[in-house]
């Protein structure tokens, strides 16, 4: 009796220690945000799970969630209600995380504790989660032992139900992962068709004519600089807008000194004119729609974002969606040319 009792007063002790450093965690997690809420909310678009509006609203919500649950947690104020919260957050989060990994995105910064998290994402990132659902969910269930000696089972039913719509939503979150999986097979599966067909690294592109808004024209000719960054981009492409941000990065950091950066829409000029306005580019943007100019850079997936060296070879190449490790990777390759163009 005198054992069952002690090891009853040791599992009440570890699991308000634990109950304690779980709720301090999510804290210190949300201090890590709060301080440095321009990197989380780079972080968060680099995820591209929200539209990029609202990237900022979430950039505060996430953190101040994090923050409550951990004081109610802490705290021991509805304990039950704050656990699940806090399980659903790191669900969501985990299974965001699996997807992206998923899809190919470890180059994505994680962002869980903010500014001292500038990792990338990986399975370290998914196993560090799964061991804290694991604690919270032996918390969870203590705290629901624990009210089940107090209480009637009746007056249970409500949080039973509420494991149960936890049960549920893992589930949800499972089924989306198993879909991202699919999705990225057959991607996958589409690339291998379409490779052949698209502009690869190595490849000669011709001079093109960029038509201006102002219904000027310019011709394009890489022999005029160094390198030419060419973004070509079209309205109403969910993730020309996310890479917009990126561009505009780009464009500020490199644009001059030998290098052109321009953007290229593929509309015609109201449309290109719509696209400047509701995105917002600090970069020059001409268009061209002609048949000619698809057909030079085999279009196919857009937006796309190249490198051209003076003689029209593609020295790179970026399908899709970019994120802002990019910028880096410009800047090694860039200063590497200039160097070797020196020692020349």
């Amino acid at each position: 009796m005198d054992d069952n009792s002690s090891k009853k007063s040791n599992l009440y002790l570890f699991s308000i220690i634990l109950r304690i450093l779980f709720g301090s965690l999510l804290i210190f997690s949300a201090y890590t945000k709060f301080i440095d809420i321009p990197q989380f909310q780079k972080a968060i678009l680099e995820f591209a799970i929200i539209p990029d509006m609202y990237s900022s609203m979430a950039s505060y919500i996430i953190p101040l969630i994090e923050l409550i649950l951990g004081l109610l947690i802490i705290f021991n104020f509805y304990i039950i209600l704050s656990l699940q919260g806090a399980i659903y957050l790191l669900t969501l989060f985990t299974s965001i995380i699996v997807v992206k990994l998923i899809e190919g995105g470890e180059e994505i910064s994680c962002g869980c504790f903010g500014a001292l998290s500038a990792d990338k994402i990986d399975f370290y990132s998914v196993l560090r989660n799964i061991i804290l659902l694991i604690c919270a969910l032996f918390i969870l269930h203590f705290k629901i032992k624990e009210k089940a000696i107090l209480q009637s089972f009746q007056s249970l039913k409500s949080e039973f139900i509420a494991i149960l719509v936890t049960i549920c939503f893992v589930f949800l979150l499972t089924q989306n992962i198993a879909l991202a999986i699919r999705n990225f097979e057959l991607k996958n599966r589409l690339y291998m068709l379409i490779e052949e067909n698209t502009l690869n690294k190595g490849d000669i592109v011709g001079p093109f004519m960029a038509f201006k808004l102002d219904g000027s024209t310019d011709s394009i000719n890489y022999c005029n600089y160094d390198k030419t960054i060419l973004f070509i981009i079209k309205y109403g492409c969910k993730t020309c807008i996310h890479n917009t941000r990126i561009w505009n990065d780009i464009f500020e950091r490199f644009n001059g000194g030998g290098i052109i950066v321009l953007g290229v829409s593929v509309d015609n000029m109201l449309t290109t004119k719509k696209l400047i306005g509701d995105y917002k580019p600090k970069f020059p943007i001409a268009f061209n729609s002609t048949g000619e100019f698809n057909e030079n850079f085999k279009l196919f997936q857009l937006p796309v974002t190249i490198i051209i060296n003076s003689e029209g070879k593609i020295d790179n190449i970026w399908k899709g969606i970019i994120n802002s490790n990019l910028i880096e990777l410009l800047n090694k390759k860039l200063i590497n040319n200039q160097k070797e163009r020196i020692n020349l």
